[in-house]
């Protein structure tokens, strides 16, 4: 029966759940190769689904049958690391080897590393007790050597759960000892800077540098030292090392990024000359290479660029500036700050040259003073840095490991004041047309019918697969707009605004918000508008600053996990979650309700 069902060509999920039941009747009868070959295409399919641990756990089975202990083993630890809450393995403790599957002791070696990773996610399944304990069971007096391991285990488990102070406490009677050990150095690193210690961090950084020049962490880790830095108003200190890291490391993508900063802090210290110039040079290199820099913020850019002449008095060519931006058919946040800018130039331009006075109002007044990345832990990197290609590297990739495109370092750009002002005002067309709508295909309509029919038999999940199923076959514009009505009406924002912002963004450039109502609308969706407005009638919060929340942390997607930890739609840490859950007497809350959207808004 199942081998009849996937003859009918079935959507994705019934496809995975046939063949998933294919391979426990092969495990039945000790076919176990077959079982393996069914399980291995699913467990690649299936690594976002809730079933993907039973998945690992049935290949591990097939690999046992097949005699096959180190393809075994790497199961039984992705198990053991990656799902501690699961319910076939709830009884399994620190010492994975004597732990038993299926009746019989694993004899799986593992690794401190392999510890530290199952500690993390059981405190992020709500097992922070059990973690705990795990590792003081782990404990042996007569062991001197292994407490230095077992002690930075307990640091990671009092780093997750928040508790920088008591992490830092353990770590630093190590440091004289451990202070050429760039491992060492990178986790005292990441803890003193959550705990506040900046100049230990800075200094942990610099010193991770200066043992490993030549490798990426060592080059990762001065660009860090440098940032923080910045962010804690060093700015001798940041120019410094952002100077230093230009020069060592010029083929780096993240040199675009050191010359932001340098010309950011230049503005901060009252450099307004010395900052136009430097953003001018970057703007001159976007345009030269727009390819390359395809992810280059040119408002932002050009945004500061009229700063820097507003605080200069050149109030006529800052309006100019000011007046571009304010343009953008996509009202985007430099937009907005630019149309309430130009307002506090009205009085300005009106008073002749001579009577020109030194201007007393807060600079971007009504708007928050703007950094790219706040100072915040989710800047500090992971201990370990995946490869990936040193021209394409931003700051982003230090956070996501996705990369980026860039380009090679540049000189600094000389070109006139005023011919800046008129090459930034150059906007960019958009070529993209609207493609003429193709005719009905009757299979398709087919299948929007059986989404529909789904829908009213409150099978919502299958429906979300068929839905999902078609947003791979076309790019036809009628079927598009169709599919962002049902992902909105089965809560799947994140997939409409998604449609919306990639099939739909020159639609809505070219008539703006009035005349393309409808895709502005699924494009910031008023998502999980109930328990949104009820928190904002319960605590006093305008609606739309959780939407913004909502859309930047998470894409409105419910159920993702950040690579630092962060849970659901506002990217909530476990160990702040569980705080504000205590603090609003929640004492049913663990770290992985915050995948729930109720939960989610409400913490967050």
């Amino acid at each position: 029966q199942y081998e009849k069902i996937l003859s009918l060509s079935p959507n994705a999920k019934l496809q995975m759940e046939s063949q998933f039941e294919l391979a426990k009747i092969s495990l039945e009868q000790k076919k176990y190769r077959e079982a393996k070959h069914l399980l291995s295409k699913l467990e690649r399919r299936q690594r976002r689904e809730e079933s993907y641990p039973e998945t690992i756990y049935q290949l591990a089975k097939a690999e046992r049958g097949l005699h096959n202990h180190p393809a075994f083993c790497r199961w039984a630890k992705k198990l053991y690391t990656s799902f501690p809450q699961f319910s076939r393995i709830e009884s399994w403790g620190s010492q994975l080897p004597k732990d038993e599957f299926d009746g019989q002791a694993t004899g799986c070696p593992v690794r401190n590393e392999d510890r530290k990773a199952r500690i993390k996610n059981m405190q992020w399944a709500g097992l922070g007790s059990k973690a705990l304990e795990e590792i003081q069971s782990l404990r042996n007096p007569l062991d001197k050597g292994g407490q230095y391991d077992l002690d930075r285990l307990e640091v990671s488990y009092w780093a997750h759960e928040g508790e920088m102070d008591k992490a830092l406490q353990i770590l630093t009677p190590y440091y004289e000892a451990k202070k050429s050990d760039i491992s060492f150095l990178s986790q005292f690193a990441v803890i003193a800077a959550r705990a506040g210690e900046y100049q230990a961090a800075v200094g942990s950084y610099y010193g991770i540098y200066q043992l490993a020049p030549r490798g990426r962490g060592g080059k990762q880790a001065l660009y860090q030292a440098a940032f923080m830095s910045y962010q804690f108003q060093d700015y001798d200190g940041a120019s410094r090392k952002f100077q230093e890291f230009m020069k060592v490391y010029s083929r780096s993508g993240l040199i675009r990024d050191a010359r932001w900063h340098l010309a950011w802090i230049r503005y901060l210290r009252g450099d307004y000359k010395g900052s136009f110039k430097s953003l001018s040079a970057l703007l001159n290199e976007q345009k030269k290479r727009r390819r390359s820099w395809k992810s280059f913020p040119k408002d932002r850019v050009t945004y500061w660029m009229a700063m820097s002449l507003y605080r200069q008095n050149e109030y006529g060519q800052a309006k100019q500036l000011f007046e571009s931006l304010a343009k953008d058919p996509m009202v985007g946040y430099y937009s907005i700050a630019a149309q309430l800018r130009l307002k506090k130039l009205e009085p300005l331009l009106s008073k002749s040259k001579e009577n020109k006075v030194e201007e007393k109002v807060a600079l971007f007044e009504g708007l928050p003073r703007y950094s790219r990345f706040p100072a915040s832990e989710a800047m500090i990197p992971a201990d370990d840095y995946a490869a990936i290609n040193e021209e394409n590297e931003t700051e982003d990739t230090m956070l996501t490991e996705s990369e980026v495109e860039s380009s090679d370092d540049v000189a600094d750009g000389e070109d006139d004041q005023s011919v800046d002002v008129q090459q930034a005002l150059v906007v960019e067309n958009d070529d993209n047309v609207l493609e003429k709508p193709a005719f009905a295909d009757p299979n398709m309509v087919k299948r929007f019918e059986r989404v529909q029919n789904l829908m009213v038999l409150g099978l919502s999940d299958w429906a979300r697969w068929d839905l999902f199923d078609i947003e791979k076959r076309t790019r036809n514009r009628e079927y598009l707009k169709n599919l962002m009505q049902q992902y909105q009406a089965l809560g799947n924002y994140h997939r409409s605004a998604y449609i919306a912002q990639v099939s739909f963004g020159s639609q809505r450039a070219a008539s703006g918000i009035e005349g393309a109502r409808l895709f502005w609308e699924y494009a910031y969706p008023q998502a999980y508008s109930k328990y949104v407005l009820d928190v904002s009638h319960d605590f006093d919060i305008p609606p739309e600053l959780e939407w913004g929340i909502m859309r930047a942390e998470s894409a409105y997607k419910k159920d993702v996990i950040s690579p630092v930890g962060a849970l659901g739609l506002m990217q909530v840490m476990p160990s702040t979650g569980g705080k504000v859950a205590e603090m609003l007497k929640d004492k049913d809350f663990e770290p992985r309700k915050l995948l729930q959207p109720e939960v989610a808004v409400r913490i967050g």
